[in-house]
């Protein structure tokens, strides 16, 4: 696309290289004429989804504003971690295509970091919304992640949350996972069950056998009188 773009001298239209002039300016009504026409280009490229959500726009601000609202909003619901994620991406990647990363303009060579910062920061962004919109059966995962120090990358976060899901989905390891609580259970009560009852019957042992001699030597005989 670019490069049609490019051959047609249509491109500076796109990149924001040509400011969209105002209505008293001369040349405004073959910038709009351009901007249509390269507008229709890129939405005949597009899938029909995408396409019917963005062809009402006039310009970018407003694609980013329904993108910004629906990132926010998107939930895992019933797809799987895999189907999430790539929805997310979707969003996500045509997010930033629309908005660039802002980058040090100092004719000075800076050496503040600014730009790694503002990366690490959109990405930072994208990892809470990722962990954001997981289903509740993920709040162990999504607790852990959080609790990373640095926030991991999307990429690792989103191979946590894939090694939930098959905890969560795999019968074999939910069944071990249940029987291997099961036997512990068990043999913490067997241990608490058998130092009480030692103990008790122990006690009762002695209890029955001092009690019983107590009782044979108060008896009297009643012929002999002894």
């Amino acid at each position: 696309m670019k490069r049609a773009l490019q051959s047609k001298n249509k491109f500076k239209f796109v990149d924001g290289s040509i400011k969209n002039p105002g209505p008293s300016h001369h040349l405004y009504d073959s910038c709009v004429r351009c901007n249509t026409t390269a507008f229709g280009w890129i939405t005949r490229t597009l899938s029909q989804e995408i396409a019917q959500s963005i062809i009402y726009f006039e310009n970018a601000l407003f694609r980013i504003s329904d993108l910004l609202q629906e990132i926010h909003s998107i939930k895992q619901g019933d797809r799987s971690v895999s189907a999430y994620h790539t929805k997310l991406k979707t969003l996500w990647e045509e997010l930033k295509a629309l908005r660039e990363t802002p980058s040090c303009t100092c004719n000075v060579k800076c050496i503040c970091k600014f730009a790694n910062t503002a990366k690490r920061n959109k990405e930072v962004g994208y990892v809470i919304f990722f962990l954001k919109g997981l289903n509740d059966q993920y709040n162990t995962v999504r607790s852990h992640i959080l609790m990373m120090e640095p926030l991991p990358s999307i990429s690792k976060a989103f191979s946590h949350a894939l090694q939930q899901e098959t905890q969560l989905t795999n019968p074999i390891i939910q069944k071990s996972i249940v029987l291997a609580t099961t036997n512990d259970t068990a043999n913490n009560w067997k241990e608490n069950f058998a130092g009480r009852g030692g103990g008790f019957a122990s006690r009762s042992r002695g209890k029955s056998f001092g009690q019983g001699n107590t009782s044979n030597s108060n008896k009297v005989c009643t012929f002999y009188g002894k």
